[in-house]
């Protein structure tokens, strides 16, 4: 019995002993102390491989980086990349080999780490370790997979087809009088056309508008500062307009409400939106609203 209390009371100082270690080391870590850093990562591997490598290998990658140990953080980043494949260490990589002019080698784990998803472009372009590699080819093809890989849309050119939209405009109705005005943007890489609208007695409203990359088509989803929220799908572009064929249903006095939406590309300075309804499933259609908008210019 006494055996087993004693064995027990040394399993339980375990993990409260990893726990210490680790603190150490991340602590040494965190205030730069990067050669004891180094020393205290390299002794949580050697007593306890299995809690949580690529991290431990990860930060003494880190440590011997910095301590310009280059060739000992290349081994140590390796290791780690074999554990969890992340794309920033194989980042880390290409910088340590590059430090050690070893340019090839260089160029070979960057373009690893685009090809595993790496998205950090402009840190990419700023990093003094590679500023050496700026005026090589490969560098350049290899710099503009990353910058895919953080704005996907840039290059897609279906996600360009509404571009004609940004801006900011002065919006009239078909008498001529002014209904309001609109400021379109673009944003979230390039992957959102988004609406800002306010009409001519305060009232607000807001579009986003994107292009479905699984579905294949454009959608908008419209919403106002008076609750009213409506859904367009099934947006192509063709014939110079942006036509949301139809609106996921909706119900209005007791009846079923399908809406469709063009907005028409008259001209670099103006754009005609027609809204239309229809309340026997689209067999007629009544125009909503019919709107001029004329680019400020």
């Amino acid at each position: 019995m006494k055996n087993t209390i004693v064995l027990l009371l040394i399993l339980a100082c375990v993990p409260a002993q990893s726990i210490f270690a680790q603190n150490v080391a991340d602590s040494l870590y965190k205030v730069q102390q990067w050669e004891k850093a180094a020393a205290a990562y390299e002794k949580i591997l050697q007593s306890n491989p299995k809690d949580r490598p690529g991290y431990q290998l990860n930060r003494l990658g880190q440590s011997y980086f910095n301590l310009q140990q280059y060739n000992k953080a290349i081994e140590a980043y390796k290791k780690a990349v074999l554990i969890n494949g992340n794309p920033t260490v194989m980042y880390n990589i290409a910088c340590a080999y590059n430090k050690i002019s070893k340019k090839d080698s260089a160029l070979v784990w960057l373009n690893k780490s685009a090809d595993a998803g790496f998205t950090q472009y402009d840190g990419t372009m700023q990093d003094e370790d590679l500023k050496s590699l700026h005026a090589d080819p490969d560098f350049k093809m290899i710099t503009e997979k990353i910058k895919k890989n953080l704005m996907p849309c840039a290059y897609i050119p279906e996600a360009h087809q509404f571009d004609f939209w940004i801006g900011d405009w002065k919006v009239y109705n078909p008498q001529g009088q002014q209904a309001g005005v609109s400021h379109i943007e673009q944003i979230l890489g390039e992957c959102v056309i988004f609406e800002n609208w306010i009409d001519y007695l305060g009232g607000k409203g807001k579009s986003i508008n994107t292009y479905n990359t699984s579905e294949k088509y454009w959608q908008q989803t419209w919403v106002d500062d008076k609750g009213a929220i409506t859904e367009f799908i099934n947006g192509s572009y063709t014939n110079d307009a942006m036509r949301f064929a139809d609106s996921r249903a909706q119900s209005l006095n007791g009846k079923n409400i399908q809406r469709r939406l063009t907005f028409f590309n008259t001209n670099a300075d103006e754009v005609r939106q027609l809204g239309e309804k229809s309340n026997d499933l689209g067999k007629t259609w009544q125009t909503e609203y019919d709107f001029k908008y004329i680019r400020v210019k």
